[in-house]
């Protein structure tokens, strides 16, 4: 069943979206336009041109949705954002975000598969970086000054896109050092 079948007739107010992201933003459009609240999990889309639709969605619309942005409110969080805005913890920062998962297993051939089909709509920049880069913008209160270097590697042959991947951004004040891979035999 479709998602248009499902709702039909239903008297369903919002819907929660944990899909693949090559088909959220698609998926994010149709329920608004039908006049529901979307929660989203993150990330909505896999490169800005797809999510051109979502930026252009008219006020109203906007407002029902809401991207499942869950790390940022972590109380952890919350703490070291105001020891950053207090200044104890110096100044310049170097923060390091290294997010490892997806262990290749060799024996789980179907997880194998689902994660280098998914590698085929993007690196796992798209996929971990939406809560690193939502956390950095939250606790440096803004955005990226300059993307000073990034960097992929591709550490098997056949994979559709780089498993490994990395930046050194420069904030106001800090510097952010981010790190996203899938498909090591081991995490680090």
């Amino acid at each position: 069943v479709d998602l248009a079948t499902a709702l039909t007739g239903q008297r369903i107010d919002a819907v929660i979206l944990a899909t693949p992201p090559w088909v959220t933003t698609g998926l994010i459009l149709e329920v608004l336009g039908d006049g529901r609240y979307v929660l989203a999990e993150k990330p909505v889309a896999i490169s800005t041109a797809a999510a051109t639709g979502l930026a252009e969605l008219p006020t109203a619309q906007r407002n029902r949705l809401q991207v499942g942005l869950t790390y940022r409110h972590d109380p952890a969080i919350g703490v070291l954002r105001r020891w950053i805005v207090d200044g104890r913890l110096g100044r310049p920062l170097l923060l390091r975000a290294h997010v490892y998962d997806e262990r290749r297993d060799r024996a789980d051939l179907e997880h194998l598969a689902r994660i280098t089909a998914t590698l085929a709509h993007g690196t796992p920049l798209v996929h971990e970086g939406a809560h690193v880069f939502d956390q950095l913008r939250f606790l440096l209160g803004g955005q990226v000054e300059v993307i000073e270097d990034a960097w992929s590697l591709t550490t098997t042959d056949g994979l559709p896109a780089p498993n490994i991947t990395g930046a050194r951004l420069r904030y106001p004040d800090a510097v952010a050092l981010v790190e996203f891979g899938w498909l090591t035999d081991a995490l680090p």
